[in-house]
């Protein structure tokens, strides 16, 4: 195995600490935004509004139509060879498909909502309504990051939703617990969280005016239009299997049980994905590189950085593990409230299979930007479909639990499954075991 050299090692190193430094101040940030929703909404109504949340998560990934991914694939080879009127070109071009898209299933789903608003609560209502204007700020937001990204910008890519907005939006439920504390509701705090993606979007703005490439600001744009979308749509399957794996819990649990079990369940997966920040904050990083290394056939230097992201995020995420399943108890209780302490085991469970699958590795990044997209989003789709199968025969049987279980053996099937095709196709290791 070829060893990672200094330069490249102090690449990923600047980039990931910065990356890593945002991230765990916009856990912290959102850490303290849970606390105080848990204690604003308590557990019904943080359910509620986590809820509609999720639905909008969902709901943004066909609406940024695989674009990210796409954005720092292309613009990284793109860069490489110097063709600049083509980043240029798909650059506007993802803005103009991602603001139309959003603002028209933004509105079509209000029409359908207002269409059968007997099915919900007044307060689930007004909650979902303020939700649907996210949608352009989030969606826009995506493709931001992804310029960014691919300008070779990761920390600045993070800036706006993992210091601008979580600052604000704490700000705001700092106000709202000191000033009307029992006035509190669902729909109040969604527009909190509305008025902080509006402030981040144009702070996101402003930074790619700041720092885009000089060859950019002068070129003319190209067009390929069709090929763009044919490339984007494994793109978007694989963001749409992406979220709905990790969101399809949370989905089922609201579907199945009461709003408070959501609220509680949300608590614990905003805990356990502490243990994700290693991992994200390297990706973040990586991605366009393996881009480019792929396109120039340096098969030493690929292996080596999925080497070194394996070993960092497994041995990283132990002592989380540790702390969680050591004093979960005590920090569900104590921080957020007696309510919470029964989504301890979940927590166990799913901070376990965050050890896993940090184990597993990066394969699916490197399959990504090597033009193996189809793979990919059939691996996540049959995954997918072990995901929902599981909490279906579970959560109504074992609550929040079977929810945690299934979201880790889909979580397993789909990393160790990636694993296995990136040695096979690529010829490269990207578990732990590697090297």
């Amino acid at each position: 195995m070829a060893v990672l050299d200094y330069k490249l090692l102090l690449q990923i190193r600047r980039g990931a600490v910065g990356n890593f430094g945002l991230r765990v101040t916009a856990a912290v940030l959102n850490m303290l935004s849970g606390v105080l929703l848990a204690r604003l909404l308590k557990a019904e109504g943080y359910g509620i509004y986590a809820y509609y949340l999720t639905i909008i998560s969902v709901i943004n990934v066909p609406v940024m139509a695989g674009l990210p991914n796409l954005i720092v694939r292309y613009v990284a080879s793109y860069a490489v060879a110097g063709k600049w009127g083509l980043a240029k070109g798909l650059i506007l071009r993802a803005n103009q498909v991602v603001l139309m898209l959003s603002i028209v299933v933004a509105i079509g789903m209000a029409y359908a909502v207002y269409g059968s608003s007997g099915d919900f609560s007044p307060i689930e209502l007004a909650t979902l309504l303020f939700a649907l204007p996210l949608l352009p700020f989030v969606a826009l937001g995506g493709i931001r990051e992804a310029i960014l990204r691919a300008f070779g910008r990761p920390v600045s890519a993070l800036v706006p939703e993992y210091g601008v907005r979580p600052t604000l939006f704490v700000l705001l439920l700092l106000g709202a617990y000191i000033f009307f504390e029992k006035d509190a509701t669902p729909d109040k705090v969604m527009l909190f969280q509305l008025s902080a993606a509006a402030t981040a979007f144009i702070v996101g703005v402003f930074l790619i005016l700041r720092v885009q490439p000089n060859e950019l600001k002068g070129v003319e744009p190209d067009y390929q239009t069709r090929a763009w979308v044919k490339s984007a749509i494994p793109f978007m399957l694989f963001g749409g299997v992406t979220i709905l794996n990790k969101r399809l819990d949370v989905l089922m649990v609201g579907s199945f049980l009461e709003s408070s079990d959501v609220g509680v369940y949300q608590v614990v997966v905003r805990m356990t994905d502490i243990a994700l920040f290693i991992i994200i904050s390297i990706n973040s990083v990586i991605t366009p590189m393996l881009a480019e290394l792929y396109e120039r056939g340096d098969q030493g230097k690929l292996q080596s950085i999925l080497a070194f992201v394996a070993r960092v995020s497994f041995f990283s995420t132990i002592p989380i593990v540790i702390l969680l399943s050591l004093f979960g108890v005590q920090i569900l209780e104590l921080v957020f409230g007696p309510e919470f302490g029964r989504g301890f085991y979940s927590m166990v469970i799913l901070s376990v299979g965050q050890l896993i699958g940090a184990a597993l590795g990066s394969g699916g990044q490197l399959l990504l930007m090597s033009g193996n997209e189809k793979s990919v989003v059939f691996i996540g789709w049959l995954s997918l479909l072990v995901n929902f199968a599981l909490n279906y025969i579970l959560i109504p049987y074992i609550g929040i639990n079977g929810a945690a279980i299934a979201t880790v053996v889909s979580m397993v099937v789909w990393n160790g499954a990636l694993a296995w095709w990136c040695a096979k196709i690529v010829s490269v290791n990207s578990t732990l075991l590697s090297g």
